[in-house]
């Protein structure tokens, strides 16, 4: 109960802060970028693969080729000796290789943005306690000068 009060707690500095929002907004602008570099990539590999096998590409769809690649009994031989496991291969063959680099691109931007976030609102915190402190040093200068005048 002591984990969920505190995280809580933490939800509602954060949303007082802005950090929450911060946070969302870098992790929608890092996927969103990552995913069409992503996309950009696998429609060049798409058409260059389109090439090498002499396939025709059917224009305004991208991802035939990739999918049908996927499906190919040489292909999935293939992975199935890369992975080694049955059940992660199984979970593999049933996707479609855009939501498994979707899933790749998310298992890095969070951890990434995350960290990202932390140590940009570190040091942002560092710099206000830093200011913080150089303005009670002054104050408690003032004040011995004036003990010391008065």
């Amino acid at each position: 109960m002591r984990i969920v009060r505190a995280a809580l707690f933490e939800l509602a500095g954060a949303m007082r802060t802005k950090r929450a929002l911060v946070l969302i907004l870098l992790y929608l602008a890092a996927s969103l970028l990552w995913m069409n570099g992503a996309i950009s990539a696998l429609g060049k590999m798409e058409d260059q693969l389109a090439d090498v096998l002499q396939v025709e590409r059917v224009p305004g769809k991208s991802g035939v080729v990739s999918a049908a690649l996927w499906k190919s009994k040489p292909f999935q031989r293939i992975v199935r000796g890369a992975v080694g496991d049955s059940l992660v291969y199984d979970d593999l063959v049933g996707r479609h290789p855009v939501e498994l680099l979707y899933a790749w691109i998310v298992f890095l931007a969070v951890p990434l943005a995350l960290v990202a976030a932390y140590v940009w609102f570190w040091r942002i915190d560092a710099a206000r306690q830093i200011r913080a402190a150089r303005k009670a040093r002054r104050a408690a200068r003032r004040a011995e000068r004036a003990a010391m005048h008065a």
